[in-house]
């Protein structure tokens, strides 16, 4: 029998195929390795997550001197790393709604970095939680109506970027009054102001980083925190992002309704719109009838082009992201109505005093 293993010319044959399949093996976990960029494709890729050595929230001093806050904060960046393509997603809506946001904060002297907030209690959707919450800045229904937001049947105006950012400022606004501190003003936004009193008295100290909170509160700021950083350069922490990936969004029209309309399809009917592209643009939007007057009006928004109009054009584009009311040239307060002199006719019009009676 042939001595194979004596066979100096096939053990190195054997050396080099298994040598081939340790590097093929190396091979394919690079290329399907979670982490690699999009424009280093069949790479592995390895970012070491380093801490700014200088990081503030509403220019107030993140004290990266003390061992508890760079833990927290170093396991926060971590997590927000390691999804990728969940940072990706902030990104692409945040092209979108960061500067509704920020227009809305600046107007009422809000610290710019609130607007990570908004990441970190929904990602930039409009989502409903178990809990009742809703909306980009996740109001409960009670603290919605105490700053000014309608939830009925008809109307959600939680899921109205414009009026719940501004509801979202007014709370700022207040809550800062009493904390003097933006730091704990945000952390309020997740406990709410009377919480927070009774653990800043209870432990004598009103530094955030100091106070012992409920878990979710103590890692609330830190997760701001990491999203801001993340976002604002994601190329450092490996995550790929170019202006190509950015959302362009159709133009959008307003039309302003004074009046009560009774059939909101039959309108669609008339404006030649789907009524799943109106509710899109609209998702404050949920009843099947809308009653305005002169004093309380409401702005729909429609695509101003009609190939938008259709469903398969806009939904199926921009639903799996998201779609919520998109951008306007002029302010919310003085925006005119649809630029294509639309009006709502008569026949879906009815007069307050209609109303009443039907109420009566």
């Amino acid at each position: 029998m042939y001595n194979f293993i004596s066979d100096k010319k096939f053990l190195l044959l054997a050396g080099i195929l298994l040598l081939a399949g340790i590097l093929s093996s190396i091979g394919f976990v690079c290329r399907s390795d979670p982490f690699r960029s999009n424009e280093t494709q069949g790479t592995f890729r390895l970012i070491s997550m380093k801490i700014p050595a200088d990081l503030n929230f509403a220019g107030e001093t993140v004290p990266l001197h003390n061992p508890e806050v760079q833990k927290i904060l170093h396991r926060e960046f971590v997590i927000s790393d390691f999804w990728q393509k969940q940072i990706h997603l902030f990104l692409q809506r945040s092209s979108f709604w960061f500067p509704l946001i920020e227009k809305e904060l600046a107007a009422r002297h809000i610290p710019d970095d609130f607007k990570y907030l908004a990441i970190v209690e929904s990602g930039l959707f409009n989502n409903r939680s178990h809990k009742g919450a809703a909306g980009f800045w996740q109001f409960i229904p009670a603290t919605a109506a105490s700053y000014g937001l309608t939830v009925n049947d008809e109307v959600d105006e939680r899921l109205d970027i414009y009026k719940a950012t501004r509801a979202a400022c007014r709370y700022f606004a207040e809550a800062y009054d009493t904390l003097n501190s933006w730091t704990l003003v945000a952390a309020s936004f997740n406990m709410g102001v009377n919480g927070l009193l009774r653990s800043i008295n209870r432990q004598n100290s009103d530094n955030y980083y100091d106070l012992i909170l409920k878990k979710e509160t103590s890692k609330y700021l830190f997760r701001a925190l990491a999203a801001k950083t993340l976002m604002n350069d994601p190329h450092t922490y490996g995550i790929p992002f170019k202006k190509s990936d950015k959302l362009k969004m159709p133009a959008m029209s307003f039309m302003v309704i004074d009046s009560t309309v009774t059939d909101v399809v039959r309108l669609c009917n008339t404006l030649g719109i789907d009524p799943e592209v109106l509710y899109a643009c609209n998702p404050w939007l949920s009843g099947l009838t809308l009653h305005a007057t002169k004093k309380n009006k409401y702005r729909l928004m429609i695509p101003a082009d009609l190939r938008w109009r259709k469903y398969t054009n806009l939904i199926a584009t921009f639903a799996p992201i998201f779609f919520s009311p998109a951008k306007e040239s002029a302010s919310p307060e003085t925006a005119p109505a649809d630029t294509s002199g639309t009006t709502v006719p008569d026949s879906l019009r009815t007069n307050e005093k209609e109303v009443n009676d039907r109420k009566s």
